[in-house]
């Protein structure tokens, strides 16, 4: 009894604090009934996929197969002229799994540095940077008055947001611009999204909290869910744009940016977001969620091409330090779905579920096939990249050894570099009209010609 009191009046804090809102869940909702009521085979299916459950006998192996396959196992024995292959295949095993471990502990000291809240200034790339700027500067000026509701409210959500985020959620608001604020969210493992950073700008209105805050997410023309738009549009009840049930809809009272970002998360990103679209029946079609879930996975890997090529600003450290952290599990990961070892979001860092190939489309592993080099050249590259701009110099030199070209490329543009700052150098002993000169001669040689 003094366990659930204590739980109940955590849930209370919580509440009034307004990191939780309670919403009724209509009977044919109850996760709970699938355990304690006997249902129809149509509601059991519906309550299970809620919880998310999985058949785990159609992933593994039958009994009598992985006994005969252990016996195989322990009946073979290296022959004397295989020893000399032994050690060098043993000593490459230890040589990779240092590197990996140096690149990933050197990572995580960093991404512990990257607070999970902060207040940056640089708000030059954000999608709503023109937006309210007509308002500033005036004497109702709702986002600069001390004396105002709107950003009393702005700065209990900043509260809210710096002692309650979830670990896989980041946020910057600004000090110049309080009506704006970025978050990212890192897509969950046992999800076609793992692993992936996905970016969201909000501008809060000059009425908030009475309309909720505006929403955009950073698709860079792909769509990754039903809920969200190529062009940047959120579908999502609690932010009014999809007509949903009135208590999951935006209430100024009690809904906060917080729930907002822990919908996205949970609701949005989630295992199966085919299901996302309605009409669609949560215990039919499996196989068409699992191919929506395999052109997911590659739209997710193409986003994070562009993000290592151009992260958002505030987050550029970070995009870094997550890639570098995570470079080795996703290559690993695209291998396995490549190779049919393992469901895309299934994947592990002990390996596949699954002792045979899995049936994926011929088209799916044909792209995945396209876009692995790809993946395979950016995310070391980002490795070596970000250990030299934080002088880890051990970091950078075991990836250069593992990847010789990276090496070669790295070399190519210290000359490249070298040679442009002599000519400059060279350039300034000659008289001003030298490079005009150099050009006329060049045009009449050509003209000549």
């Amino acid at each position: 009894m003094k366990h659930i009191e204590i739980d109940c009046h955590i849930v209370k804090d919580k509440v009034l604090a307004k990191v939780l809102r309670l919403l009724h869940v209509r009977t044919k909702s109850q996760v709970g009934d699938l355990l304690t009521k006997a249902l129809s085979s149509q509601q059991f299916h519906h309550l299970s996929s809620k919880m998310n459950l999985m058949n785990i006998h159609s992933l593994v192996p039958l009994k009598g197969e992985y006994q005969k396959d252990q016996l195989q196992a322990s009946s073979y024995k290296l022959q004397p002229e295989q020893d000399k292959y032994k050690e060098p295949v043993i000593g490459k095993i230890k040589e990779a799994a240092a590197t990996t471990n140096a690149i990933n502990v050197a990572s995580a000291k960093r991404m512990k540095e990257f607070k999970q809240f902060d207040i940056v200034s640089d708000y030059s790339d954000h999608y709503y940077a023109s937006s309210n700027l007509s308002l500033f500067g005036k004497k109702k000026d709702c986002f600069t008055n001390a004396n105002c509701s709107v950003l009393k409210r702005i700065m209990q959500e900043w509260k809210i947001l710096e002692n309650n985020l979830p670990e896989t959620i980041y946020v910057r608001v600004y000090d110049q611009r309080m009506d704006l604020l970025r978050a990212v969210i890192v897509g969950a493992a046992g999800t076609p999204y793992h692993d992936g950073l996905f970016f969201f700008d909000f501008s809060f209105p000059p009425d908030y909290p009475n309309s909720p805050p505006n929403a955009h997410y950073h698709a860079h023309g792909m769509r990754l869910n039903p809920n969200l738009y190529s062009n940047g549009k959120i579908c999502l009840s609690l932010l009014n744009t999809w007509i949903g049930e009135k208590e999951a809809r935006w209430n100024p009272r009690s809904s906060t940016i917080l729930q907002v970002l822990v919908s996205l998360q949970g609701l949005v990103l989630n295992r199966k977001p085919f299901y996302n679209e309605p009409g669609r029946p949560i215990f039919r079609n499996q196989k068409l969620s699992r191919s929506y879930n395999n052109k997911i996975f590659l739209l997710s890997c193409k986003t994070m091409l562009v993000l290592l090529k151009k992260p958002p600003k505030s987050f550029e450290g970070f995009v870094h330090q997550h890639f570098c952290t995570r470079a080795n599990f996703i290559l690993q990961a695209c291998k396995a779905y490549i190779e049919g070892r393992a469901i895309v979001g299934y994947y592990r860092d002990y390996g596949s579920h699954s002792s045979s190939t899995i049936e994926d489309s011929a088209e799916f592993k044909a792209q995945m096939v396209k876009l692995y080099p790809d993946l395979k050249t950016a995310l070391p590259s980002v490795i070596t990249t970000w250990a030299l701009i934080t002088n880890d110099m051990k970091v950078a030199a075991l990836v250069f050894y593992k990847n010789k070209n990276i090496f070669k490329d790295f070399l190519w543009g210290i000359g490249l570099s070298t040679m442009i700052c002599l000519a400059v150098r060279l350039l300034r002993f000659y008289e001003p009209g030298f490079i005009a000169n150099v050009l006329d001669g060049a045009s009449k040689w050509f003209l000549g010609q």
